[in-house]
């Protein structure tokens, strides 16, 4: 059986790992929806840091099996973890010093997303950060053409998909004392967005 390959993982490892490294040290980093792990082994590979990779039950066997067969430094074994089952800190037990997740928030459905946010301060450490990487749209534009194209899409498969609103991602995280720092403009109209949870 061939690895799952992402190739919007490809694409954007490089910008998005010259991003992370503005930010060292990560410490014990979650992700939040590791997909094929690509994401995982690449970063962790590259970065002083221990991984834990958490996503839907049914989609941790990608995880495994790419530890199975590639050699990947710092990674621990995938976390079950379901947006909207229950909250985050209910399903993860502890904190992490960093929290990192990639092309998630326009796949969950719109009120998970944002539950999400609200409940995020539950495992991400006082002065820890959250890395979040997609496409977003500011002041309830899209940037780009091409992402209009893609929310319709995304929508017409499901209503409660499409990309999320930045301004309201913000109002959620700083209910719980984390706060926007930095957006970073990466190629394919995406961005990495910095937050922290204030000491």
């Amino acid at each position: 059986m061939d690895l799952p390959q992402s190739p919007a993982c490809e694409r954007n490892k490089e910008p998005i790992l010259a991003v992370l490294k503005q930010y060292l040290p990560l410490g014990e980093v979650l992700e939040i929806g590791h997909g094929t792990g690509q994401h995982a082994v690449y970063f962790s590979n590259n970065l002083e840091v221990t991984w834990y990779p958490a996503d839907m039950e049914e989609n941790n066997w990608m995880m495994t099996e790419r530890l199975k067969r590639i050699e990947c430094k710092n990674i621990q074994t995938p976390l079950p973890l379901t947006i909207g089952l229950k909250p985050i800190g209910e399903q993860i037990n502890r904190q992490f010093d960093s929290i990192f997740s990639a092309n998630t928030f326009h796949i969950m459905d719109e009120i998970h997303a944002y539950e999400l946010c609200e409940n995020l301060h539950q495992i991400l450490k006082r002065g820890g950060r959250f890395f979040l990487y997609g496409p977003f749209k500011f002041e309830g534009e899209f940037t780009s053409e091409s992402n209009s194209r893609f929310d319709q899409q995304l929508k017409s498969n499901n209503p409660n998909m499409g990309i999320r609103d930045f301004e309201k991602i913000v109002e959620k995280l700083s209910l719980k004392n984390i706060h926007f720092k930095k957006r970073h403009n990466l190629p394919a109209n995406n961005q990495l967005l910095i937050f922290q949870h204030e000491v």
